[in-house]
This record gives structure tokens, sequence and C-alpha cells, in this order.
């Protein structure tokens, strides 16, 4: 079988972990109206893509524009939750391609760099099978 992979390029800078998550008085936690942009946003460059596999390799690199900061760890989570909610990550059940959450991704690699001229976020997602890793 054929290992499957889709690319993609989003023009667009996901969040931090700061932007992401914020917390009430009460403890109720809610996605930020940044973080629920990046990823309604996402779904247009995303399309219905996706990767069916067991497990999950994600390469990301993102480009800043001019006077953008961010830590390169904090980037991922938001990152990888848009793809699960995008449904890019599935795997086979009983015949169906599922979606399935980013606990299947085993390997992350991520790279921060800048552009100033041509800010974007480039993503790579790869099915990786068990016992190669």
């Amino acid at each position: 079988m054929e290992e499957q992979s889709v690319s993609f390029t989003v023009p667009l800078i996901p969040p931090s972990c700061n932007h992401y998550v914020k917390h009430t008085r009460s403890g109720r936690h809610y996605l930020t109206p940044e973080a629920t942009k990046f990823k309604a946003d996402m779904q247009h460059f995303v399309g219905f893509q996706h990767v069916v596999g067991e497990y999950f390799t994600v390469e990301a690199t993102i480009y800043l524009g001019a006077k953008q900061k961010g830590d390169v760890d904090g980037f991922a989570k938001v990152l990888l939750d848009a793809l699960a909610d995008l449904r890019v990550f599935r795997t086979v059940k009983k015949g169906l391609a599922v979606a399935v959450s980013d606990a299947h991704v085993f390997d992350l690699h991520l790279r921060k760099r800048r552009d100033v001229a041509n800010p974007r976020t480039e993503i790579t997602v790869r099915a990786i099978k068990r016992g190669t890793f």
C-alpha cells in the first residue's frame, strides 16, 4: 500500500497557545475569536483533503511576516487541533474511513522562519504504519 500524504499552503499564521483558549472566572474554557477564525479560514485552504492511516506525521513551516512573533512550540496546539477538526486525520474502521483526533500524530516537525513578503503556513501530513517508528 502506497504511503498517503497531502500538502497545502495556508496564507495564515496560527495563533499561539496564549491566544488560543481563554478561561472564565467560573472555570469554563472557550476558544478565542482569533482561534475560531483561524480554524474557519483554514477550511477554505484544506477543503476536503485527508490522509487515511494508522498514525500520522505532520510537518509544518510557519513563515512569519513583518513584526509577527511567536514561540515555535506555541503554534503546535492550534495547528494540530485545526487539522483534526477539519477531519484531515482518518483511519479505517469496519471498512469506512473515519476521522480521528490528533492523538494519532506520532511525529511533529515544526519550523519557524521569516518571509516578510509572504507570511504563510506550509503543511504536509503523511500516514505512517505501526512498526515504522
